[in-house]
């Protein structure tokens, strides 16, 4: 660092991530000088965008102990050579596209210029190699990701801890939380004919942010998949002590204790047949809105999105696309009167023009759900063919009644 912030001809800059020691939502700022202090101490000035104007702000490294500290007070950032919590970041890199494509082959990890694998040969790959699923919470809550033979992988619900049980499991840490304790991302290598289960649930957390909302994206070769407003509200934690007019977030964090038991929702992918299931909480009834995006080399692209479901309690939506057919599907497990659906549809043609539909007046009929045909066969100026779906294939909705107790 002190050989580049020498250098005012260096083809290369750097910035500094860090997180908290023992985890959490990280961040990262740019250092723009080093001052020596002792032969000892050191100063690396930064510039932080959460505090612009505070020119004090420095990490202060003590070689003798291979230690360094934060001198910023809103959260405890300091480390050793065991916390391995810091890291020096190219910028070049960071603002340079496209980035290496990796994927898993036979368990090995391998890595290429850029991503240019066609949707022919993409799914080709399903069956002959191992390629990653990349799973993000962007929100303050625990991710924990089941893979169909019940190796998991991601964060305990109730005690935090990280579960690395599907090998080649990686952490993906976030550098930017902008006041919220967001949860690194997970990668993980797919196997052949697994499908994934990703248990939502919020917790405590270091900013007293009990009201929030989380965005859930999983993004694999060629599609991404994103659930836009999951409700993670975290029950306001009860004071054990009294706390002093000055005492901090973290402190009040730290001196609390959580009584009410956490919401939980649960979402399902396939990555083989493109589809995407989410259940309710048995808490409450706020769907999400659902996307699938694809990105197509040898013709269309889409990106289709799904909203305002009114589901109950423990109940279900699904969607899924076949990207060689343009058929779309929309699928509930409410067996009650029929139900709408808003959605809206994007195709990217070859040349660039695009198609856009989209509608409040989708239902499901008598049957399940609604099937869209936006491939070919649309010529993108009208309403596409939407047949009813009376193929049932989520699981028939139950509910779970658990007792109220009170305390005296």
């Amino acid at each position: 660092m002190i050989a580049n912030l020498s250098d005012p001809n260096a083809p290369d800059r750097y910035r500094i991530s860090f997180f908290p020691y023992g985890g959490g939502s990280g961040h990262a700022v740019t250092p723009y000088a080093v001052e020596r202090k002792s032969d000892d101490e050191y100063y690396i000035y930064v510039y932080d965008s959460n505090d612009p104007n505070a020119f004090y702000l420095a990490f202060i490294v003590t070689r003798s102990t291979n230690s360094w500290a934060y001198n910023s007070m809103d959260m405890p950032w300091y480390g050793d050579a065991t916390s391995r919590n810091i890291r020096l970041r190219s910028l070049a890199y960071a603002d340079s596209f496209p980035k290496a494509c990796c994927v898993y082959r036979g368990g090995t990890r391998t890595c290429q210029a850029a991503c240019s694998t066609s949707w022919s040969g993409a799914q080709a790959n399903l069956q002959a190699e191992q390629f990653t699923i990349q799973f993000q919470l962007d929100g303050e809550g625990y991710l924990l990701i089941t893979r169909s033979d019940g190796q998991r992988a991601g964060y305990d619900p109730v005690t935090g801890e990280f579960i690395a049980e599907i090998s080649g499991t990686v952490e993906v840490p976030v550098v930017t939380g902008l006041g919220f304790n967001v949860p690194p991302a997970i990668q993980i290598p797919h196997e052949p004919g697994m499908t994934y289960g990703a248990q939502v649930s919020n917790r405590e957390n270091a900013y007293g942010n009990f009201e929030a909302e989380a965005n859930l994206s999983i993004m694999g070769p060629d599609y991404a998949m994103y659930l836009e407003g999951l409700k993670i509200d975290s029950p306001e934690p009860i004071l054990i002590d009294p706390l002093p007019d000055d005492a901090s977030v973290a402190d009040a964090a730290r001196a609390a204790v959580q009584i009410e038991p956490y919401e939980t929702m649960g979402v399902t992918f396939d990555p083989e047949a493109d589809r995407l299931t989410f259940q309710n909480s048995l808490v409450d009834s706020e769907t999400p809105t659902m996307t699938m995006v694809f990105n197509n080399p040898d013709g269309a692209d889409y990106a289709l999105e799904v909203g305002a479901v009114g589901l109950d309690h423990g109940q279900s939506v699904a969607m899924a696309f076949s990207l060689p057919t343009g058929v779309f599907t929309v699928e509930n497990n409410d067996t009650g009167e029929s139900n709408g659906y808003q959605v809206e549809v994007d195709r990217l043609n070859a040349d660039g023009t695009h198609d856009v539909w989209e509608s409040d007046g989708v239902t499901d009929g008598d049957g399940v759900g609604a099937i869209i045909h936006v491939g070919d066969d649309w010529d993108g100026t009208g309403e596409p063919l939407i047949e009813v779906n009376y193929t049932p294939t989520l699981p028939a909705a139950f509910r779970i009644y658990l007792p109220l107790v009170m305390r005296q």
